[in-house]
């Protein structure tokens, strides 16, 4: 990190208080390289999340489409084996 003169030290020149500022700018510079670093793998990880969220709720949506078909598959074959026992003509 940087480093501050002492109290007791005289003031700092402006050549030294150049050499600061191109440290502090130059520290600035990899911190912001390190960020869209970090922002870039942080991106790439929510598209991998919402690929698979997508990919889930796509195979959930054909599952329950899936259920619901074999429910009314279920019915018709539940109520075609009413109609054979139970015809309307012998229901009072």
């Amino acid at each position: 990190m940087l480093s501050y003169a002492s109290e007791s030290t005289p003031a700092k020149t402006s050549e030294n208080l150049k050499d600061e500022l191109r440290a502090v700018n130059r520290e600035l510079a990899s911190m912001k390289k390190q960020w869209h670093e970090e922002r870039r793998q942080l991106l790439g990880d929510n598209a991998v999340l919402k690929d698979a969220a997508d990919r889930l709720n796509l195979q959930i949506q054909d599952a329950k489409e899936r259920a619901k078909q074999k429910d009314h598959t279920h019915e018709k074959a539940r109520t075609g084996v009413l109609g054979v026992w139970l015809p309307s003509r012998f229901i009072q």
